[in-house]
C-alpha cells in the first residue's frame, strides 16, 4: 500500500510538473500592458468577445484549427483578515507572432481533445464547491474565438478569501 501511494505521488508530481513546465514555456513570451491606450484597446476588444451570441452554434473546430493569442487577463480580488482587499487586473500580450493548432493550445494546458470538451457559454464560478472551479475550461465563442478560463475562487474564508480568474483570448486565424 505504501509502494503504491508512493508511486501515486511521484507520478503526479511528475504530470504537475510536466504541465507548468509547458505552460511556463508558453507564457515567457508574455509581457504586461502597462500603456493605458493599449490597456483600453484591450478591454474594449475583450469586452466585445464576450458579448458573444448564445445562439446554439456548433463549433466548428478540429485539432488542427490555426489560433492566434490575442491577450491572457487576469482579474480579481484577495483578502486577508485585518487588511485591506487587494484587487488585481493585468493584461499580457504575446510577442510570439507564430499560430497554434487547437490541439497545440490544449496541450499547453494539459487538455485532452474531443469535441464534448468546447463549452458555448461562459459558466459561474463562486462556491468552492462549484465543478468549474480550478478547472481549465475551453469556451469557443461565435466560432472565432477560443477562451481558456481557469477560476480559482476560495470565497468567505477564516483568515483569507479570493477569487481569481485567467483568461486565455485567441482569436481563429
Amino acid at each position: 500500500m505504501k509502494k503504491l501511494l508512493l508511486l501515486f505521488i511521484i507520478s503526479f508530481s511528475i504530470s504537475t510538473f510536466s504541465q507548468e513546465n509547458q505552460l511556463s514555456k508558453f507564457q515567457k513570451n508574455l509581457i504586461l500592458v502597462k500603456n493605458i491606450d493599449s490597456l483600453k484597446t484591450f478591454t474594449n476588444e475583450i469586452q466585445n468577445i464576450q458579448k458573444f451570441n448564445t445562439k446554439d452554434i456548433i463549433p466548428s473546430i478540429n485539432q488542427s484549427t490555426k489560433w492566434k493569442l490575442i491577450c491572457y487577463k487576469i482579474n480579481g480580488w484577495n483578502e486577508i483578515v485585518g487588511q485591506q482587499k487587494t484587487q488585481v487586473n493585468r493584461i499580457f500580450v504575446s510577442n510570439n507572432k507564430d499560430n497554434l493548432t487547437t490541439e497545440d493550445v490544449l496541450k499547453i494546458f494539459d487538455i485532452k481533445y474531443n469535441d464534448s470538451i468546447f463549452l458555448k457559454n461562459v459558466p459561474l464560478v463562486y462556491e468552492r464547491e462549484d465543478f468549474f472551479n480550478r478547472k481549465t475550461t475551453p469556451i469557443v465563442i461565435n466560432n472565432q474565438y477560443l477562451l481558456l478560463r481557469y477560476v480559482h475562487s476560495y470565497p468567505n474564508g477564516n483568515q483569507t478569501s479570493w477569487y481569481t480568474e485567467t483568461n486565455y483570448y485567441f482569436k481563429k486565424e
